[in-house]
Formats: structure tokens, C-alpha cells, sequence
């Protein structure tokens, strides 16, 4: 039985490994920007690729403009060209101090290829926390309910894509966002626009492979804790397998929200909380493995003080999503620390020769890194995208085979 699970373990890292290498393709692109709130794909050839309309879209704080409005109404009431995706809070808008909670207008003007006569599709990812999409004055799609204030408004996090039809040479896109309910707010992730069929058949394969990813890392986890079962005294199987348990949904939960195939009805609050609970798990049971590899090595006290930091953090999630999203932007900061003391601590185990510290060692500086970028991301300081499932696919895979291998032996 463990050599059958220890083999499916391999099968399904190596799908991991190529969902990784699949997701690699999203970094060769060399698009046009959007400057001034217009973007020119004149020369984009929609049958090849979906481009990311991002650039300097032209925004209105406070104000929901009407797609058909004067152009006057626009100079009037807008303040300007500003990046998207970004968070409005970065906005440095003469006088105003933007928060995070309160509502915009976008709008963006795209020149067409004159050659491409087929049906246009859009696809988004977050947008928070409600909006309503206009191509050319109409009405495309709409993710929660739009309000003035926290009681007016609905929110819901759908990431979805829809048709919009062939266009002429030229459309303008209008976005209206309202956000009262969360610190990362508004248009802060990539709107693509391409080919109907490009653009639906893009989705459908980041969920499946989401999900495939998914699939693999969980049964690792699940494989360790086989392990475990036989071996009780090797606390590492447990937390190792609880770790890939939880990072495995933690990949359902990222851009697409796979997980939301699966409960499309869940509560806004209830999701935004289940999120950061993930998120929680996986630093406890990273700090548990670690110390359960080299507890000589790895200082009780840092473990559990960092322990202590999540497990104190999880009773704010009790607090409204507005008040505990603002929280855990300390502690993300915290946790962009944690790296820094493990990372002495595995290199001391190296040092010492340990069985395996290499190669942990290595693989925890490669997680680190983009953890750290998915922070930054979070927080809204960088703009390159979730890039965790690199990661993660190189952790598991050398921890994996490296733990895998020590049971076998042992059996």
C-alpha cells in the first residue's frame, strides 16, 4: 500500500510540475499599455492570444459616471489617468487622501484590429468588492450589488468572463466599483480582452489546472499522513501532510477561486474568512514541520513565538472583514519576517549535516521568495500576480521525495 501511494505521490507532483510549467506562459507576454485612457491593439492579432488591458485608465473617485455622458461631464468630474491594476488607495490625486472604502468609475478607449470580424469576450479575475462592466454604453456583466455605503452595497468575489460580440474599430469599456468591505479594493487585478473562444477556453483550463493542482498536492498530504499512521512518532509526516492539505486548498482560493465552482452560493464574509484561516494553517504547519525535522537545531522559543503570532491572529477573524483585512496587512509584514529566522536555522542544520537540510534549505529559500512576492501583491506594492504555485511545486517535490524516500527505507 505505501509503495502504491508513494508512486501516486510521484504521478501527481509531476502534474504539478507541469501545471507550473504551463502557468510560465503567462510571463512572455509584450503587450501594449494603455496611455492616457486609451489603448491601441491595431496591430494585435486576436486569433494568437487574450491581451491584459492594463495601463493608465482614466478614473473618477466618489462618482459613478453614465457610459453615455458628455464628454464635458467626464473632464468635469475625473481626476485623471492612473495604472490599473492597482489599488485606488495609491492614487496620488491632488487634495484627496483615497480610502479603500468607497466607490469609482473606470474607463479605458480601445482601438480594434480592422481585420478581426469575430465575437469578443473579456474575463476578469478580482474586482472588489461589486461592479458593473459597459462596452460601448451597454451593460455587460455585474458582480454584486453596487451602493454608496457598506448598508447599500452587496459584495461578491466571481471571477468570470463574458461575450461582448463583435465591435467596430473602436470600444470603450466603463467599469463602476464599489468597495466597503475590504482592504484590497477595486480594479487591482488584470482585465483581459481577446477572442470569444480564446477567452473561455483560457478560463476553463487556469480552473482545471487550479484544481489539478489542487488534486496533487492534497494527495501528498494525504500520503503523509498514511505515513504518519504507521509511524506515529514521526511528527513530520503529520504536519507535513496537514501542510500540503492546506496549501492545496489555498491553491483553489487564488485569481480564478476554483473553489467557488464548487460552493457558488458561499458568503462573501464567510469565504474572505475561510481564506485567511488557510492561510493561518499553512504558516502553523510550516513552523511544526520545521521543528519536528531539526529540533535540535530550530529554536523552541522563535517557533513557538511565531506560533503564537498565527493562532492570536485567527481570533480576529471573528471581527468584521473590513476591520480584520486592515489588520492583517501588520501582519503580513510579520509573517515576510518569518523567512529570515527559518532560513538561520535550516542553515545551521546544514552546517551540521543534517540528513536532508540541504536540500530543505534550498527549497524553503525558492518558497520564501515568492511568498514574499504574493505578499507584496497583496498588500498592492507590486503588480506581478500570485506566482506561490512555483513554489510550491518545488517545496513539495523535493520535501516529498525526500521524506518519501527516508519511509520507504525505513519500511
Amino acid at each position: 500500500m505505501i509503495k502504491s501511494l508513494r508512486i501516486s505521490c510521484i504521478f501527481f507532483i509531476l502534474i504539478s510540475f507541469l501545471t507550473f510549467l504551463l502557468n510560465c506562459s503567462q510571463f512572455k507576454q509584450n503587450n501594449p499599455i494603455a496611455s492616457n485612457g486609451v489603448i491601441d491593439l491595431s496591430t494585435w492579432n486576436p486569433n494568437i492570444e487574450s491581451i491584459n488591458l492594463k495601463g493608465n485608465w482614466e478614473f473618477c473617485w466618489d462618482q459613478w459616471i453614465p457610459p453615455n455622458a458628455e464628454e464635458s461631464q467626464w473632464k468635469e468630474n475625473c481626476n485623471g489617468f492612473y495604472p490599473v491594476p492597482a489599488y485606488w488607495k495609491f492614487y496620488n490625486i491632488p487634495g484627496k487622501n483615497l480610502s479603500p472604502f468607497g466607490k469609482a468609475t473606470y474607463r479605458l478607449k480601445v482601438i480594434l484590429p480592422t481585420s478581426f470580424h469575430d465575437s469578443y469576450g473579456i474575463r476578469w479575475t478580482e474586482i472588489l468588492s461589486a461592479f458593473q462592466i459597459f462596452i460601448n454604453n451597454k451593460s455587460v456583466a455585474q458582480i454584486g450589488v453596487l451602493g454608496t455605503d457598506f448598508n447599500t452595497m452587496t459584495p461578491k468575489l466571481k471571477p468570470d468572463r463574458t461575450e461582448i460580440g463583435p465591435q467596430n474599430n473602436q470600444m470603450t469599456i466603463v467599469i463602476w466599483v464599489s468597495n466597503f468591505n475590504h482592504q484590497n479594493h477595486g480594479f487591482w487585478q488584470p482585465i483581459y480582452l481577446g477572442k470569444w473562444e480564446i477567452i473561455r477556453n483560457t478560463q476553463v483550463s487556469h480552473l482545471m489546472m487550479d484544481i489539478a493542482s489542487f488534486a496533487s498536492v492534497a494527495l501528498i498530504g494525504f500520503y503523509h499522513l498514511v505515513l504518519f499512521l504507521f509511524r506515529t512518532r514521526s511528527k513530520e509526516y503529520l504536519f507535513f501532510g496537514l501542510f500540503c492539505i492546506s496549501m492545496g486548498i489555498r491553491q483553489l482560493s487564488v485569481e480564478d477561486h476554483a473553489f467557488i465552482i464548487f460552493f457558488p452560493d458561499i458568503d462573501f464574509d464567510f469565504y474572505i474568512r475561510f481564506i485567511y484561516f488557510t492561510v493561518l494553517s499553512i504558516g502553523i504547519f510550516m513552523c511544526m514541520f520545521i521543528k519536528s525535522l531539526f529540533p535540535e537545531e530550530v529554536s523552541s522559543f522563535f517557533i513557538n513565538s511565531a506560533i503564537g503570532v498565527f493562532g492570536c491572529s485567527s481570533f480576529t477573524l471573528a471581527l468584521p472583514v473590513r476591520v480584520f483585512t486592515e489588520f492583517f496587512s501588520i501582519i503580513f509584514v510579520l509573517i515576510s519576517f518569518l523567512p529570515l529566522g527559518l532560513t538561520t536555522y535550516l542553515f545551521k542544520a546544514h552546517k551540521m549535516k543534517r540528513k536532508g537540510a540541504t536540500l530543505i534549505l534550498i527549497a524553503y529559500l525558492i518558497f520564501s521568495t515568492v511568498v514574499l512576492n504574493d505578499i507584496l501583491f497583496t498588500l498592492g506594492y507590486i503588480s506581478t500576480g500570485y506566482i506561490s504555485y512555483i513554489g510550491i511545486t518545488v517545496f513539495i517535490f523535493f520535501l516529498s521525495w525526500s521524506v518519501s524516500s527516508t519511509a520507504h527505507t525505513s519500511f
